[in-house]
This record gives C-alpha cells, sequence and structure tokens, in this order.
C-alpha cells in the first residue's frame, strides 16, 4: 500500500508540472502570435544608394504634383530621368550580419504592445475577454480604455493623419476604424512617429527576454529601427556578373520593372496621377500583400514608407581639385532649406508614392516627433556572439 500511495503521489505531481507546462506554452503561444517575426540577414560590403532623396517640404510638393520635377520624374515609371540636385550619390559600405523583421509592424502588432506596457496582467486578460464578446462591428468602441491610457502615454497613432495628410481627403472611415477594427488587424500600423516606434522597440526587447527568461534562455540583444544601410541592403537583390562584378537591382526583385511579365504590379504604389487602385489596393495592403524578396522579407517597396534609426542629411556631392586632376568627394552634410536635426531617414516609399520613391536607394527626411498615413516600420536587431555560422537558422532568434 505505501508503494502504491508513493506511485500516486508521483503520478499526481507529474501529471501538475506537465499541465503547468502547457499553460505556460499556451501563455507563450498567444502572446507570440502578436509578436514579429524575424529573418536572418547576411551581412556583406555592396554599392548602395543611386535613388533619390527629399525633404518631407519637398516630398509632399511631389505627392500633390506641384513640384517643378513632377512632369519629367512621371513621364517613364520604368526609367528615371536625372535629376542631380536630388540624386542619391551611389556609395560602398559594409553591412554586418542582423535580424529584420519580415513584415512591417501589424495594427495587432502595435496594440499588443499598448496592452502589454498600459494595463496589468489581470486587467489585460480581462480587457480582452471583453474584447471577445463584443459584436464584430461595434469592437472598436471597447477600445477606449485603451485608447484613453495610450494618449496620455504619449503613444497612441494619430489616426487623424487620415485626413490631415492629404487635400481634399475622402478617407475620414480610416479615422475611426484602421487602427481598432479587427478587418485591419494585419494592415501595417500607420501614424506612428519614429520616437513610438522606439518605443515599441524597447517593450518589445523587454516582453522576448520576458518570455525566453520563462524558458530558461538567454536573453536577445536589444530590438530596435535598423539603419538606411541595413534597411536598404535587405531591400536589394543582389546578382554576380561574368565579370565576377556584383550587381545591384535597385528595386526589392531582380527586374528594373514594377510591373511583372503578366502586367500586374509587385508592389502598392501609386500608379499614375490620381490613381490608387491599379495594383489592387486603394491605400495600404495587407502586411503579407505581394510576393516577398529572396530574402522572405514583404513589402520593402510600397504600402508604407519605414522609419530608420538614422538622422537625415542629404547626401552631396562636390568637385575637389587635386594636384593630379579634379575629384569628385562625396559629402553627408546637412541639407539646404531649413531641415531640423529632428528629422529621420523614411525608406521605401508607399501607397501613395511613385515608383521614384520606392526604388532602393531613394530616401527621404521625416520630422521624428511625427507620423503620417505614409509611414510605418519594422524592426531589426544586431546579430551578436552567434555561433551557428553561415546559415539562416540562428538558434538566437528562431528557439523561441
Amino acid at each position: 500500500m505505501c508503494y502504491q500511495f508513493a506511485f500516486n503521489q508521483i503520478r499526481i505531481h507529474l501529471m501538475k508540472q506537465v499541465l503547468l507546462h502547457l499553460l505556460l506554452w499556451s501563455v507563450v503561444l498567444v502572446q507570440a502570435q502578436n509578436l514579429p517575426a524575424f529573418k536572418l540577414v547576411e551581412g556583406n560590403t555592396a554599392t548602395l544608394g543611386g535613388g533619390y532623396q527629399f525633404a518631407v517640404k519637398e516630398y509632399y510638393m511631389v505627392l500633390l504634383g506641384n513640384d517643378p520635377l513632377y512632369a519629367r520624374l512621371n513621364q517613364n515609371q520604368t526609367t528615371i530621368g536625372e535629376v542631380p540636385d536630388q540624386n542619391n550619390p551611389e556609395r560602398r559600405v559594409t553591412v554586418s550580419r542582423f535580424f529584420i523583421s519580415e513584415t512591417e509592424v501589424t495594427n495587432a502588432q502595435y496594440r499588443e504592445f499598448l496592452l502589454d506596457s498600459l494595463f496589468r496582467p489581470d486587467e489585460k486578460k480581462a480587457f480582452k475577454a471583453q474584447l471577445k464578446a463584443k459584436q464584430y462591428d461595434d469592437v472598436h468602441h471597447a477600445w477606449h480604455p485603451l485608447i484613453t491610457n495610450a494618449a496620455m502615454a504619449g503613444l497612441l497613432p494619430d489616426t487623424n493623419c487620415w485626413m490631415t495628410d492629404f487635400v481634399l481627403s475622402s478617407n475620414e472611415p480610416l479615422v475611426k476604424h484602421y487602427f481598432l477594427h479587427p478587418a485591419f488587424d494585419q494592415y501595417p500600423v500607420v501614424g506612428v512617429s519614429w520616437d513610438q516606434a522606439k518605443a515599441y522597440c524597447a517593450w518589445l526587447t523587454w516582453d522576448m527576454n520576458q518570455l525566453r527568461a520563462a524558458r530558461n534562455l538567454r536573453p536577445l540583444p536589444s530590438y530596435r529601427l535598423p539603419t538606411e544601410m541595413e534597411w536598404e541592403f535587405a531591400a536589394r537583390e543582389f546578382e554576380s556578373k561574368a565579370d565576377k562584378t556584383v550587381f545591384a537591382y535597385n528595386l526589392p526583385w531582380k527586374s528594373t520593372t514594377m510591373v511583372d511579365e503578366k502586367g500586374q504590379y509587385r508592389a502598392n504604389i501609386k500608379t499614375a496621377p490620381g490613381v490608387y487602385i491599379g495594383d489592387n489596393y486603394e491605400y495600404t495592403a495587407p502586411a503579407k500583400s505581394f510576393a516577398p524578396n529572396s530574402k522572405g522579407l514583404y513589402q520593402m517597396a510600397g504600402n508604407v514608407a519605414e522609419w530608420c534609426e538614422d538622422v537625415f542629411r542629404v547626401n552631396l556631392v562636390e568637385e575637389v581639385k587635386t594636384e593630379q586632376a579634379p575629384r569628385q568627394i562625396r559629402l553627408f552634410e546637412a541639407a539646404d532649406g531649413g531641415i531640423p536635426d529632428e528629422a529621420r531617414v523614411v525608406k521605401g516609399g508607399s501607397w501613395a508614392d511613385f515608383q521614384y520613391a520606392a526604388l532602393c536607394g531613394s530616401r527621404m527626411g521625416w520630422p521624428q516627433a511625427r507620423g503620417g498615413a505614409r509611414i510605418g516600420f519594422r524592426v531589426a536587431m544586431s546579430q551578436i556572439g552567434c555561433d551557428c555560422k553561415r546559415t539562416q537558422k540562428c538558434t538566437h532568434i528562431q528557439e523561441f
């Protein structure tokens, strides 16, 4: 009898442990559904740049069709004429290995950040239960407590950007529905400032390491926004030529055209003056729309332009006379026209931009304290101390 009693006690203890681990795993898996997935990008030395650069003032003029360059740039969507004063010079850079999220951060992922940051665990659980009980079309009404708290904390996206960013806007329904309605869960979050995107990265670092600590895994380095060079390197396709040189395409696929062989657009961009539906999406598209590039990254051209870590400076080229011969020196200086130090680099072009803004080498400066209906972000992380050799299966990130 004693042996039987001891055996039963051991069995009960083991069952409790199994149930506890199942509960822990269920919590981790549910939470992981609203966390970004990442891809490893191998570093290398490459020539980047070769696109166009715009300050926020000039960018608005181009979008509205009033810029003097507009007619020239829009004459041919495939081959864009040279505009020397707006050109972004090519330059040779070396990029280390890094991780980058395969999609732009979505509305659902950003709301998870707000819920986790602004509510206690019990409040968060009750809040989600209340949301689940709401009717599908009325669910956005239940988000009011979150909206209030997020606004007070300075973390709420500027949903009014759907009206304020456009002349004679007809996007008013998006002000109310885009960020909160379940139909837009997998669409990229917009209206997020550079500072808010950085806050999301800080939270993601804390949250991922909390989950990893529960599984006795070593902590990850900090998540952050990608640098401009990392972003562009991840977006570009490279191809070795017969003469051993490496050619970099200025679009995120091995083609020089924005349309495929069937005449379908490869990205969510503005296809003609006043035409936003030519690619089958009137404004933003779900984060995994269109085919990914060879690195498995979605929407590296179009959909929403994306914040980078860097302060925006216009890349200039200056001819310097030397004793041997005149030569060109590339400068990285503040731009004329009053671009503030708080302007940050934005890459990739958006659903409201023509193709030249979506070139991998194109860049834009935007005030870091202000979001926009065309701007979102994705997340990066430095690859530090990895013993996984040269493989996509890096255990530091994928064991989660």
